[in-house]
C-alpha cells in the first residue's frame, strides 16, 4: 500500500487488532499496518501457524507485532486480544472453506456469526475507535430478484444474498458470511459502534502465509484441469493487496467520507488504484507455482517418461489432493494405456525440498470418480513418492521412492541421500493411510 504515514500518534496509541492476521487476507493486512507505522495485535486460530508474520517488514521491533491465539468462539481470548486495541479493529476471521461442511451451523455459521459478536462485544469494551469488518461479496450475491427489483441498477451493497436459494443448493459459506454481517450492523445499531464493512471478491494475488487458502485454491484447480464449473461460485476477482488497502483506508477515513454513495468511486476516491486483473492472476500463479501448489503437467513427466496425463480432480485441505495419472503404451504391463486415480500429498521442507507422495484412493471415494478412459480400472498402488531437490543453479534432482511397505512403513527398495527426506515421505503416507485406508481394489 502506497501513500503518507497516517496522523502522528504514540505507537501504543496506533495499536490495532487485526482477527485472521496469519490467513490470506489478514497477512496482507498485517504487512499493510506495519508498513503505515501501526502496532498490531494479531490473532490466529487455535492449530494454525502464524510464524509466518514475525518475517514481515517491521514485525522486528519490539511490540509492533503481537501474536494471540484466540477462538472466535471464546470470548474472554477474544476480550483479551482486543484489549489495548483503541484505535481500531480489523475483523478478518471467518471459517472458509472449498469442501462442503458436514455440520454447518459448527462449521461455518457459528463460528461467522458468534465470532462477530464475540469481537464487537469485545471492541465496545475496550473503546475501539471503528471496527472494519471484512464482509464479502457472497453477502451480496446471489440475489435473483435483485435485476426484477432493481431493474437497471448496479448491484451494490443494498443487495442481500438470498438465503434460501443458499440452503437450497447446500452453498453455506455465502449462508455465513451474511448473517454475520447482519448481525454486526444490528448490534452496531444498537451499541453506537463506528462500523465499516467491505465486501471483497475472490481474492487474488501472492501468497505470503505457508499454506494454500480457499480464493488461491480456487485458480489452483482451475489451472490444474478441475471440471468444477463454478455454476454457484460468484467469481468477481480483486488484488489482494487492494483489499488489504482498502481496509486501512476504510480505518483512517473520517466517518463523513465513508459513507459515499458509490463504493467503487469511494475508495478510489480515498487514494485506491486497482490492480489490473492480469496482474492479480499473474501473481497468483507465480506464488502457486514458486511455493508448490501449481506443477506444470511436464514435470509429472519428467518423473516418469511414460507417463502422459497429469490431471488435478479435487482439493481435499491444504496439502492433500486427489490426481488422475495416465500411462501410455511403452509403459510396463501393468501400467500400459491405464489411468489411476490416486491421493497426492506435498510438502516444503524448511530447506525448500518438496516431498511428494501419493497412494491409492478408498474404495468407497474412487466409486464415485468417473475415469475418463473405459478400460481403467482402481487399481492398487503400492505408496511411493518423490523428493525434488533445488540445486544452486536453479535445475532440481527428482529421487523416486517407490513400494514403501504400508504395514510396518519401511522401504523395500529406494535411493535417497537425506534420510530426513524420506522420513518425511513415509510419514505423508502414514498420514494418508490413517485418514483414509487403502482398501483391496475394486
Amino acid at each position: 500500500m502506497e501513500g503518507g504515514a497516517p496522523p502522528a500518534l504514540a505507537a501504543e496509541e496506533r495499536r490495532v487488532c487485526v482477527t485472521g492476521g496469519n490467513g490470506f487476507i489478514g497477512t496482507w493486512l498485517v504487512r499493510a499496518l506495519l508498513q503505515r507505522g501501526y502496532s498490531v495485535t494479531a490473532t490466529y486460530q487455535p492449530g494454525t501457524d502464524p510464524s509466518h508474520l514475525l518475517s514481515l517488514p517491521g514485525a522486528e521491533a519490539p511490540g509492533r507485532l503481537v501474536l494471540r491465539e484466540a477462538d472466535l468462539l471464546d470470548a474472554a481470548a477474544i476480550v483479551a486480544a482486543v484489549g489495548g486495541c483503541r484505535h481500531g479493529v480489523f475483523h478478518v476471521a471467518s471459517p472458509c472453506t472449498l469442501e462442503d461442511p458436514q455440520d454447518p451451523e459448527t462449521e461455518l455459521l457459528a463460528p461467522a456469526v458468534q465470532g462477530t459478536l464475540n469481537m464487537l462485544e469485545a471492541a465496545r469494551g475496550v473503546g475501539s475507535r471503528r471496527v472494519v469488518l471484512t464482509s464479502s461479496i457472497s453477502a451480496m450475491v446471489p440475489n435473483p430478484q435483485w435485476a426484477l427489483e432493481h431493474p437497471g441498477r448496479v448491484l451494490d451493497e443494498d443487495s442481500w444474498t438470498d438465503l434460501d436459494y443458499c440452503k437450497s443448493r447446500q452453498k453455506w459459506y455465502p449462508v455465513s458470511k451474511t448473517l454475520a454481517e447482519k448481525a454486526a450492523w444490528e448490534y452496531a445499531e444498537k451499541h453506537g459502534i463506528d462500523l465499516v464493512a467491505i465486501h471483497p471478491s475472490t481474492c487474488l494475488g501472492a501468497l505470503l502465509q505457508p499454506g494454500l487458502n480457499a480464493s488461491s485454491a480456487v485458480i489452483q484447480q482451475l489451472l490444474k484441469g478441475s471440471n468444477d464449473t463454478q455454476e454457484y461460485h460468484w467469481l468477481g476477482c480483486v488484488h489482494v493487496k487492494d483489499v488489504a488497502a482498502a481496509q486501512v483506508f476504510s480505518e483512517e477515513t473520517q466517518p463523513g467520507l465513508v459513507g459515499c454513495q458509490d463504493a467503487a468511486k469511494r475508495l478510489i476516491s480515498l487514494g485506491l488504484t486497482f490492480t489490473p486483473i492480469e496482474e492479480a492472476i499473474k501473481d497468483s500463479v507465480g506464488s502457486l507455482k514458486e511455493k508448490g501448489f501449481l506443477a506444470a503437467p511436464e514435470i509429472f513427466n519428467q518423473w516418469d517418461p511414460h507417463l502422459v496425463e497429469a490431471n488435478y480432480i479435487k482439493g481435499l485441505n491444504d496439502n492433500l489432493s486427489i490426481i488422475r495419472l495416465r500411462f501410455g503404451d511403452a509403459s510396463k504391463p501393468l501400467f500400459k494405456n491405464r489411468e489411476f486415480i490416486v491421493y497426492e500429498r506435498r510438502e516444503t521442507m524448511d530447506d525448500g525440498t518438496l516431498v511428494v507422495a501419493v497412494a491409492s484412493l478408498p474404495k468407497e471415494i474412487a466409486a464415485g470418480l468417473q475415469p475418463k478412459n473405459n478400460n481403467s480400472i482402481r487399481g492398487l498402488l503400492l505408496q511411493s513418492g518423490w523428493v525434488v531437490e533445488k540445486m544452486d543453479d536453479d535445475s532440481c534432482i527428482v529421487t523416486y521412492v517407490v513400494q514403501l511397505d504400508p504395514a510396518g512403513w519401511l522401504p523395500k527398495c529406494f535411493v535417497n541421500r537425506l534420510n530426513t527426506k524420506l522420513v518425511m515421505i513415509i510419514d505423508n503416507l502414514k498420514k494418508m493411510a490413517q485418514a483414509c485406508p487403502v482398501n483391496d481394489g475394486m
